[in-house]
């Protein structure tokens, strides 16, 4: 079982059409009717962006860098808690939740680090 972090502004659930979570600077908004895997990445991937502001990271108003530096957060907290299974339906699915070509590009990158190879594969 996965642990998410602990943060201090609420998690939403709602209808979404365009977008599976949005963060603001006082919660975060999940899509409703998603996944398990959807919505831990999500989840996650929006802890990411919250961690970004918090902590005033340069990739902050660089929308392609911002959304790098949030799935890599992601990536890695499910790479801690050896959430393979999560880790494979969120790479390796029809449709991926890595979908911007510079945040792929960045997260594929990380995927071929040999921990995280040692995860998936073993």
């Amino acid at each position: 079982m996965i642990i998410l972090p602990k943060i201090p502004i609420p998690i939403i659930y709602k209808p979404m059409k365009h977008t599976y979570g949005l963060y603001y600077p006082n919660e975060i908004y999940i899509k409703e009717g998603l996944s398990e895997h959807q919505r831990i990445f999500t989840i996650l991937h929006e802890i990411g962006h919250y961690m970004c502001d918090i902590l005033s990271c340069f990739c902050w108003g660089n929308h392609n860098e911002c959304e790098a530096h949030a799935n890599l957060f992601a990536l890695r907290w499910l790479l801690e808690y050896r959430a393979k299974d999560i880790l494979k339906k969120v790479w390796y699915s029809s449709k991926p939740l890595v979908r911007n070509t510079k945040t792929y590009h960045q997260c594929k990158k990380y995927i071929k680090t040999k921990e995280m190879q040692l995860l998936l594969f073993n």
